[in-house]
């Protein structure tokens, strides 16, 4: 069956009857799909206009629920048993099938747990000693991408502003706030790459799941990604404020101010790299990246030299460090969904740029130019 991917067949329509055109298939194909008269085909349209043709029997194969079984015995450690849970989890499964040839142990049972709960739409529908069973019951066409990515980075967003407000007074009970917050941006980003995943393999799924164009697999993936490492950014630093409030007396006000100015900064070129992706300004986009090269970009050395002399307490420098160097790379990850928002928008005809095709139109562009 592999020749057919170095060979190209060449058929040419035929007429039957008044108003219908018919093609022959090649016989070696049909002889491997196992067809026969009154089999049944099915066409699906590609991006490119081409036709992809498949025999029902396969396409019914994938709509079936796919399952996968985990074998707990081999993870000697647990936290291995629920990364493989996730993993699977991301890769489509519906239904995780979770065996051991003993009874399970119980830190196996807590990794599996743990895993749940970190998986929006998942379920433990069955559990005896030797196998417990998770269920996915998520259905794609309630999760459009886009929206998701909205509802990330309106998690991510809030957390930010809590961030901007526990800096202003090292406020560590609004930094624990921040701290339980933080999962469900985690559930978000795992529901996104599933859907990701999923479509990868199924072009049936982009009307479902509102991708326009296969590109968005990838462009969407970095900017789920970039987002939830936003979010681990952000709950990182809130730790690290519960250890600096009782010390707050050792920090002078304007090393807050500072922090606070640049989690606000940070925040604002967050907002205008996702507000450019979602409307395709790409001179938004550029402005971000202009924005984090002129302020952030090889900086964070030189903003901790200033804030040193505003801290007092030793061991609060490097933990101060660490919260700038965390605000950089907020701003740095806001910079490349920027990126990622101009590879997007230049898909589309603008003032800046369009594609050509043929030499037609740039013979007519040439001719109208003015020396």
């Amino acid at each position: 069956m592999s020749i057919y991917f170095y060979v190209m067949i060449v058929r040419r329509l035929q007429k039957v009857g008044h108003n219908t055109l018919s093609i022959t298939l090649p016989n070696q194909w049909i002889k491997e799909m196992g067809l026969k008269k009154g089999d049944a085909l099915v066409f699906s349209f590609e991006d490119d206009g081409s036709l992809r043709l498949r025999p029902s029997t396969i396409v019914e194969k994938e709509k079936q629920r796919q399952e996968v079984v985990i074998y707990s015995d081999q993870c000697g450690d647990p936290s291995l048993l629920e990364r493989l849970i996730i993993g699977n989890y991301i890769l489509g499964y519906d239904v995780l099938r979770i065996v051991s040839s003993t009874s399970f142990k119980v830190s196996h049972l807590e990794a599996i747990k743990r895993a749940v709960g970190k998986l929006i739409g998942v379920a433990i529908i069955e559990e005896t000693p030797l196998q417990v069973i998770l269920q996915c019951m998520v259905e794609p066409s309630s999760f459009p991408v886009q929206v998701l990515l909205r509802r990330l980075y309106i998690i991510v967003s809030t957390m930010h502003k809590e961030l901007s407000d526990a800096l202003r007074e090292l406020n560590s009970s609004l930094a624990r706030q921040i701290v339980l917050r933080e999962p469900e941006a985690d559930k978000m980003h795992l529901l996104i790459s599933r859907l990701l995943t999923i479509a990868q393999t199924n072009k049936e799924l982009y009307s479902t799941i509102g991708i326009e164009d296969s590109r968005d697999l990838i462009l969407y993936r970095l900017v789920s990604q970039n987002l939830e490492r936003i979010g681990d950014w952000i709950e990182n630093m809130s730790k690290y404020i519960e250890y600096l409030e009782p010390n707050k007396n050792y920090i002078q006000e304007e090393a807050l101010s500072y922090l606070v100015e640049m989690s606000n900064l940070s925040h604002t070129i967050c907002f205008n790299a996702i507000n450019s992706l979602f409307t395709g300004d790409v001179e938004e986009a550029n402005n971000v990246i202009l924005q984090y090269k002129e302020t952030y970009q090889d900086r964070d050395s030189r903003i901790m030299h200033k804030l040193v002399e505003y801290v007092q307490c030793q061991p609060c420098g490097p933990m101060i460090g660490v919260i700038v160097f965390g605000l950089v790379r907020i701003a740095e990850l806001g910079s490349e969904i920027a990126e990622a928002a101009i590879n997007r928008g230049l898909r589309k005809p603008s003032k800046f740029s369009e594609s050509v095709v043929g030499d037609e139109v740039l013979k007519k562009l040439y001719s109208s130019e003015v020396y």
